[in-house]
């Protein structure tokens, strides 16, 4: 009698998910009031915008997929396209090479390995699932857009950290799409600094929505204060603001950057939001011919889009080199992308080559410096903090106080 073996089933997807688990972190990190029903990951940007249902988890397919090529499942790409095969080939070879480099053979990776994080009193603080696992490292696989995953990593390094025992956690995130990797070295305090810093402004009760990239997928974008907020109620009447639009004018709130810091986030935070949400509604109301009160409609052509053989036929049209020349401008971004699908290399390396070869033949000079204000992660914070003490402006004496020195310095 032949003794059966019973094998343990290779797990090649998540089969639940924690409803503050990692994969939320990325969209909380940027608004802690985003509720999405999918993962941006886990859809082709560019099929949801024509056919959402087309598009919908062709992401989840590409990991299931990836997670059997890894484990030697056959027929592991079996319902893919051609784009989507490839794409899911090269994140696994690039797995498997990246594991042999630092001693791990194919066989010591694991797959869909759930990562749970606890609370002091042993009960769950969340769990996540890390696409692929073996000793102190973790690869995450993305098949959509280049984002910020920093925050999801930070998770799920942590949970490991704690699981395992590690000091801290190297971590792949590889772009099939793109075939691009990024790499993260994730120490306990970085990883804790983060996720909690995320999870308490998740589970405050004050916690406020923001515009980002993010909005979507949110399942409140319809009713989200951020995106469709009243102008009035934005301005004058938000309760649970805490802070409140400064009432002054700029030039009088001039001297101090508390004030002029509020100004400036209320800003970049709300108002400029709304007005962007009112240009879109405006602009699909006119497209539908509803054209709003006060406006008209003035249709214009499409945008001329030239290639690579526009030169030669303006040359061979009768234009003259030396009109060509004058008239002819690049911007950095387009040359360092040419340099680097002529000649390999990154684009930052590209565009200082670039540079340095304009420069040298005095075909380009460099304008004067200049700098930007960067809005800091932690900005409301540090304002609001700010807010809480006494304003001390230079504000101009009274009359009555000016006469009387006047007087006094007479007698």
């Amino acid at each position: 009698m032949t003794e059966e073996i019973t094998k343990t089933p290779v797990v090649l997807e998540p089969s639940e998910h924690h409803p503050e688990g990692p994969s939320n972190f990325p969209m909380w990190d940027e608004c802690p009031c985003y509720d999405g029903e999918k993962d941006p990951d886990d859809a082709d940007i560019e099929a949801l915008a024509k056919d959402e249902a087309s598009a919908k988890g062709r992401g989840t397919a590409q990991h299931k997929a990836l997670a059997k090529a890894i484990t030697g499942i056959a027929n592991a790409f079996e319902g893919l396209d051609e784009r989507e095969e490839a794409e899911v080939r090269w994140v696994a070879e690039e797995t498997v090479s990246g594991a042999a480099l630092v001693g791990y053979q194919a066989s010591e990776i694991r797959v869909e390995q759930r990562v749970t994080m606890f609370n002091p009193d042993f009960s769950v603080l969340f769990f996540g699932t890390a696409d692929i696992d073996y000793g102190p490292y973790i690869d995450d696989a993305k098949f959509g857009e280049v984002r910020n995953y920093f925050p999801q990593m930070c998770g799920y390094a942590l949970a490991k950290m704690d699981r395992d025992g590690f000091d801290r956690v190297y971590v792949r995130i590889r772009y099939g799409r793109w075939r691009k990797t990024v790499y993260h070295i994730i120490d306990r305090d970085v990883a804790e600094r983060v996720v909690y810093s995320i999870l308490s402004k998740r589970k405050s009760p004050d916690r406020q929505p923001k515009a980002c990239q993010y909005c979507n997928w949110c399942r409140h974008i319809a009713t989200c204060s951020a995106v469709n907020a009243n102008v009035n109620v934005l301005l004058t009447k938000r309760a649970d603001w805490g802070m409140k639009l400064p009432t002054m004018s700029t030039t009088e709130a001039g001297p101090d950057p508390v004030t002029i810091g509020a100004m400036k986030w209320l800003w970049k935070t709300y108002i400029e939001s709304w007005g962007s949400a009112v240009d879109y509604q405006a602009s699909i109301m006119a497209d539908c011919g509803n054209v709003p009160l006060g406006f008209r409609k003035q249709n214009e052509k499409g945008r001329l889009e030239m290639n690579e053989k526009a030169f030669d036929a303006l040359l061979a049209g009768g234009l003259p080199l030396s009109a060509l020349k004058e008239a002819s401008s690049f911007s950095m971004k387009a040359l360092s992308k040419a340099y680097v699908a002529a000649l390999g290399g990154s684009e930052a390396s590209a565009a200082k080559k670039i540079e340095d070869v304009l420069v040298m033949a005095g075909a380009a000079k460099r304008g004067d410096a200049g700098f930007k204000l960067i809005r800091n992660k932690d900005a409301e914070d540090e304002i609001r903090a700010a807010l809480a003490r006494p304003v001390d402006l230079p504000l101009p004496e009274p009359k009555q106080v000016t006469d009387l020195i006047d007087q006094q310095g007479t007698t």
